[in-house]
């Protein structure tokens, strides 16, 4: 239908070892002609053969989620002359409906292209709300229909993702070749009207040591990060706990306050305190919004994204929403609630969350004085804090950081140190 640069096919082709007597290829993105420039690859002079085994399955998955959208797909179209081919594919999926090659690609170009129709018509209505004092997402909300690509604010503008964009204008120049209609025009258009607008009222923040710079520079090609200088633990000293002491920030016998007989060690302290320096720095920002980073992760591709739609589209009042919790501890969430639910006691990890300014304050009471590890802590205050569960803001990397803790120092240490330094020292002398 659409020709494109097939060129990236060829290595992978080259490469697989295919018996089309025996196998067959699925592919997302050929059609017929396409299958042409397969035979000259590969100097086949049956064209009827390959084009009984390979057939079309377009994919319906938001890149953002893609992983998740391939799980939950209802249904998959197989777009095959073959029977054969059809029955296998039947095989590797739930619900299978069978199209020509033509009308499977057809119906990839349909969902996308409808999907951005919905999106510049929310656009347009919204504008037109505006100009009238209407509250948009009221109105929508009121009326009884499908409010999925019909989500619009000041900050979440035109379609999103590479893939509405494109197939909305490589589908208006093949209509253009093809009938008379002004309809698609009109959308491409509009996507020049309201382009894709993220409206930058979040501040990105990462802690870290030095040492871990070269993972922290992969992190600000994707984000425009602040870095934090991480409160190493290694280095603290009896001195600077007694000042920790004596301020009432932490407290004997130094033991976490809600898993028993945990200690606390040096690096849980440092890591605290360093949330804590990133917190009271947020409270000088001018954006309304922040989140808070530590370096052993991976960001995904649509991270801004994802964080720009969240504050859009969450409607519930919430202080701090984590964008992810350590694998171990994801059997604590039920697997059928989607999106996000209320963070579950004993939530762990902080690699990261969003915060609202107006809400530091109170986040940053609740952290006073320390009593756990900080995602713990905050697992179990008063805070109105959420969890996404199938949404991918990052990936946790499986390196070491300031938060390792293994084998390291506990704040008891210094007391006992000190205790048995004192009980083996020398009686003092006499003044002659």
């Amino acid at each position: 239908m659409t020709q494109c640069d097939n060129s990236h096919f060829h290595e992978f082709f080259t490469t697989l070892v295919v018996d089309f007597s025996a196998r067959f290829l699925a592919v997302g993105a050929l059609d017929e002609r396409d299958l042409t420039t397969l035979v000259d690859f590969f100097s086949f002079t049956d064209a009827v053969v390959l084009t009984t085994r390979i057939c079309f399955s377009p994919e319906f998955l938001k890149a953002r989620s893609a992983y998740k959208d391939f799980k939950e797909s209802p249904f998959c179209i197989v777009g095959t002359i073959s029977d054969e081919v059809f029955q296998r594919m039947s095989l590797l999926h739930k619900v299978c409906k069978r199209l020509d090659p033509t009308a499977a690609e057809m119906a990839k170009y349909f969902q996308n292209v409808y999907n951005t129709n919905k999106i510049l018509f929310a656009n347009a209505f919204y504008e037109v709300c505006k100009k009238k004092g209407v509250d948009y997402d009221q109105m929508v909300e009121s009326l009884s229909i499908d409010t999925s690509y019909l989500k619009c604010s000041e900050e979440l503008r035109g379609p999103a993702g590479a893939c509405l964009p494109k197939d909305t204008r490589a589908f208006n120049e093949y209509v253009k070749k093809e009938i008379d209609s002004s309809l698609f025009q009109a959308l491409v258009n509009d996507m020049d009207l309201y382009p894709k607008t993220i409206k930058m009222d979040v501040k990105y923040y990462c802690i870290t040591l030095p040492h871990r710079s070269p993972i922290v520079s992969k992190i600000a090609e994707k984000l425009p990060i602040i870095v934090i200088d991480a409160v190493n633990g290694s280095l603290f000293t009896k001195d600077l706990v007694d000042t920790l002491v004596l301020n009432k920030f932490i407290e004997p016998p130094f033991l976490d306050k809600y898993i028993v007989g945990r200690k606390i060690s040096v690096g849980q302290v440092g890591c605290f305190m360093s949330h804590q320096k990133a917190l009271s720095l947020v409270l000088d920002q001018s954006e309304s919004y922040a989140v808070i980073l530590e370096d052993d992760i991976e960001i995904s591709d649509h991270f801004i994204e994802n964080v720009t739609e969240l504050i859009a589209n969450f409607k519930h009042d919430y202080d701090l929403i984590r964008l992810h919790t350590v694998s171990v501890q994801r059997p604590l969430l039920p697997p059928e609630l989607k999106g996000l639910i209320p963070v579950p006691k004993e939530c762990w990890g902080t690699l990261a969350y969003l915060v609202k300014k107006t809400s530091v304050t109170k986040i940053l009471n609740a952290l006073f004085p320390m009593q756990s590890t900080i995602d713990i802590q905050l697992s179990y205050s008063n805070l109105s804090q959420f969890v996404t569960v199938d949404i991918p803001f990052i990936k946790e990397l499986d390196t070491p950081s300031f938060l390792n803790t293994k084998g390291t120092k506990y704040i008891s240490d210094f007391y006992e140190l000190a205790a048995t330094e004192s009980q083996s020292a020398p009686p003092p002398q006499e003044f002659q």
